[in-house]
């Protein structure tokens, strides 16, 4: 089974206050010493290996990977043909955001083998845009969208936020038919999370901000399930719907447990039994890579057990769901007794799938799944 690779680009125009990935402001310095330290990891990354590996998706996740622009991009995707075997069929994605490029952009994106773009729209509410501290609004996505349609791309994904402060349903339901008027292949929604340590945080316990409840959010979601539905899209992961041929295969490499290579900081790394993180830090990541020392913050051998602990909780997400004969002997099966009583699970053809009332507290049906 081929391999995939994912490269972290951690430069944005501004820091969004929802936002835990890792990312820097971006500026000419930092991206001329981020490009010298990429070529050296990936030279080094051939030395291991991953040298013997086939890959077949390459995905430029950020951040922000457009604000490279196409010289920049060309030159990774240039390094990583020089030195791994990439398949001629590759799947190869960059994740742009709608303020940072234009028709030029999308139209020289196949000259350096891109043939996927994600867009992130997050909402067509300007207020909504604001809130997240989005710089681009409604017209300038749509410009975003229209510029892709005009290229030769043919697989554009269009990446969407449920759960905004100040949000309500017919609001969402507005971004949903938006959404599905552009005609894009495939489109990803996420609740927001309001995750530890960001600014949203902070503006959420002040009470500036309120947050959307559970109640709202399940309903959102439930209306994001019969948009999808009703519009040709199949939900083939709990928070992503393609039309036929169009999924993520990068994205699936992570939810079926296959092998995938981080390069960049922050990125993770899994090649079957050792799992790998890199310094979250463009500093850190830098000066490991001048000393020629691959840049691994952290690495961890997984056990058999462990991995169907991971199988499980990653595969339980695939509307596919997982065999259960791979994931049997990690499984509380009181708990999964309980579950399927509860109609939050059920097992069809010797898969466990969630349900539709299971999607709507996943992580949680699957934290009390797994065998502690």
């Amino acid at each position: 089974m081929a391999a995939g690779i994912y490269i972290h680009i951690p430069f944005c125009v501004a820091k969004c206050p929802y936002c835990d990935f890792y990312s820097i402001v971006s500026t000419p310095a930092v991206h001329q010493q981020f490009m010298a330290s990429m070529k050296r990891e990936i030279a080094l990354q051939a030395a291991t290996s991953w040298v013997d590996a086939a890959f077949d998706t390459i995905y430029f996740g950020g951040g922000t990977p457009s604000l490279l622009k196409i010289a920049g991009l060309g030159q990774i995707t240039a390094e990583l043909h020089k030195n791994f075997n990439i398949t001629g069929n590759a799947e190869v994605t960059v994740e742009v955001n709608p303020d940072t490029v234009d028709g030029d952009f999308f139209k020289k994106l196949p000259g350096i083998g891109v043939n996927r773009v994600s867009i992130g729209i997050q909402s067509f509410n300007d207020n909504e845009l604001l809130t997240l501290g989005r710089i681009h609004d409604a017209r300038t996505s749509l410009r975003a969208i229209e510029a892709v349609k005009k290229s030769e791309i043919r697989n554009l994904s269009l990446d969407l936020i449920f759960g905004i402060p100040g949000q309500d349903e017919k609001s969402w339901q507005r971004t949903l038919s938006l959404a599905v008027k552009q005609n894009p292949d495939h489109i990803s929604a996420y609740g927001l999370t309001i995750e530890k340590g960001t600014p949203l945080e902070t503006l959420i316990k002040s009470r500036e901000l309120a947050a959307v409840s559970d109640d709202v959010q399940a309903k959102m979601y439930r209306a994001l399930l019969q948009a999808m539905a009703g519009s040709g899209f199949d939900r083939y992961e709990i928070s992503n719907f393609a039309h036929p041929g169009f999924e993520s295969r990068h994205n699936l490499k992570y939810w079926e447990g296959e092998k995938y290579l981080g390069l960049g900081p922050a990125a993770h790394s899994f090649d079957g039994q050792l799992r790998s993180a890199n310094f979250r830090d463009l500093e850190k990541y830098t000066r490991m890579l001048d000393k020629n020392h691959l840049p691994v913050a952290f690495s961890e051998k997984l056990t058999d057990y462990q991995k169907k602990q991971e199988r499980l909780l990653l595969g339980l997400r695939l509307a596919s769901g997982v065999p259960l004969a791979e994931v049997e002997t990690v499984i509380n099966k009181t708990a999964m007794a309980t579950l399927i009583s509860s109609g939050h699970i059920f097992i069809n053809d010797d898969r466990v799938l969630l349900s539709e009332k299971g999607l709507l507290v996943a992580d949680e049906v699957i934290t009390r799944l797994i065998k502690n």
